[in-house]
């Protein structure tokens, strides 16, 4: 899904995180996000990825903040 939705735009998918550092996935897999919160391009739309690894995040109030 994301090669092909790059193809039509290379920023039509991006990763936002707390800060630019690398971040690993409760799979063990490290994402590097493209931008942070303070500093991002204007969306139309954002998914939040679920998992068990999300319980943490239902107090992180900078998440929160973000959304709102």
């Amino acid at each position: 899904m994301f090669s092909v939705a790059r193809r039509f735009d290379p920023e039509l998918l991006f990763l936002i995180g707390k800060t630019l550092r690398p971040t690993q996935t409760q799979a063990g897999f490290t994402v590097l996000p493209n931008y942070g919160f303070s500093a991002h391009p204007s969306m139309d739309a954002f998914l939040i990825p679920g998992g068990f690894g999300t319980r943490q995040e239902l107090h992180n109030g900078n998440l929160h903040h973000f959304i709102h």
